[in-house]
């Protein structure tokens, strides 16, 4: 079978298609605009190691910063990340986000050639030395490890990037270690002297690809990447005095619940919640306020399990349910890397 183009047959090759390549997703970084931010809304993340946006988290030293998810009017789905040192602090910790790959969408990677893209901007206070800003690809050889503790780490793509007042595109290629079984992406600088008010820098279309070439930024709908997010996080926030899950008691005290996942979790989950009394228990015709949330051990893959205490009123066997009280009660449910 050949194709007719203009008239011309016997075409034998196919590169591409729309500047993609042909037989699905191109793209490997989950949430690579920063959209998804089930943790902290339009809120910010002050806290260094720990996770922001869906898939990423901060690392390095102490530092004073806010990062978030910010919108506007431009590109794509118009979302990016902000990572912005406070302004008038001295902080200078080297300080970074990163995002790792689980083993099991690694290996097919191993031993292929990867093109790495992105873009970003700067304000007009930024502050690294030389005002540049490193991004790197990373590959480790454990299973499924901290995306910055993986077991003989090492770069495959280093890209150094002098940041501009504008977006701009910058991209890097490389070939990924054979023996190599986990990826990570790791964007990092070290900033100097007294931060300004616009000592930030903007990340957006995060994109790592086979191949050696850059092609246009890979768009998912918002459904899709919050579906593959919450793979590694769930956080449950009902509306103001909503059902958070149906449940019986086990004791006078005690009322046990369980809530379906929405997708399969990469492992059992760990679970946090909310201040104890943005729970209350409803049955028969009374409510009473918790006094103390926990995780069960029944809790898995697919279903998260908890139990909440209250001062007195339940009769063991007697069924009911768990919600929230006024507003703010959150079930996150946490199976990161």
């Amino acid at each position: 079978m050949s194709l007719v183009l203009n008239g011309t047959t016997g075409v034998t090759s196919l590169p591409s298609i729309n500047s993609g390549q042909i037989g699905g997703r191109r793209n490997v970084v989950c949430n690579p605009n920063f959209a998804v931010n089930q943790r902290h809304g339009t809120a910010a993340n002050t806290t260094i190691n720990t996770y922001a946006m869906d898939r990423w988290r901060s690392y390095g030293g102490p530092g004073d910063f806010s990062w978030y998810t910010k919108s506007d009017a431009g590109e794509g789905d118009g979302f990016y990340s902000r990572f912005q040192r406070t302004a008038s602090t001295s902080q200078v910790n080297v300080m970074g986000m990163t995002q790792g790959l689980e083993s099991v969408d690694s290996k097919h990677l191993a031993g292929k050639e990867v093109t790495l893209s992105f873009r970003a901007k700067a304000g007009a206070n930024w502050s690294p030395t030389s005002g540049n800003i490193g991004f790197a690809a990373v590959g480790g050889e454990g299973t499924d490890q901290s995306p910055v503790g993986m077991t003989t780490a090492a770069n495959f793509i280093g890209i150094t990037a002098a940041l501009t007042t504008s977006w701009v595109t910058y991209s890097g290629t490389g070939t990924i270690p054979a023996d190599k079984t986990q990826i990570s992406f790791q964007i990092s600088w070290t900033p100097v002297g007294t931060a300004g008010a616009a000592d930030y820098v903007d990340i957006r279309n995060v994109q790592l690809e086979l191949g050696g070439t850059a092609t246009t930024f890979e768009q998912k709908t918002y459904g899709e990447e919050l579906a593959l997010c919450q793979r590694y996080c769930f956080v449950m926030a009902p509306s103001t005095n909503a059902s958070v899950a149906p449940a019986f008691a086990r004791s006078t005290t005690v009322a046990f619940g369980i809530a379906e996942l929405p997708v399969t979790m990469r492992t059992t989950p760990t679970l946090a919640f909310s201040a104890n009394n943005d729970f209350q228990v409803q049955f028969l015709a009374a409510t009473a306020n918790s006094t103390a949330m926990a995780a069960s051990p029944e809790l898995h893959k697919n279903m998260i399990a908890f139990t909440a205490t209250v001062g007195s009123g339940l009769t063991a066997g007697q069924g009911m349910y768990i919600r929230d009280v006024n507003g703010g009660a959150t079930i996150t449910a946490s199976a990161e890397l």
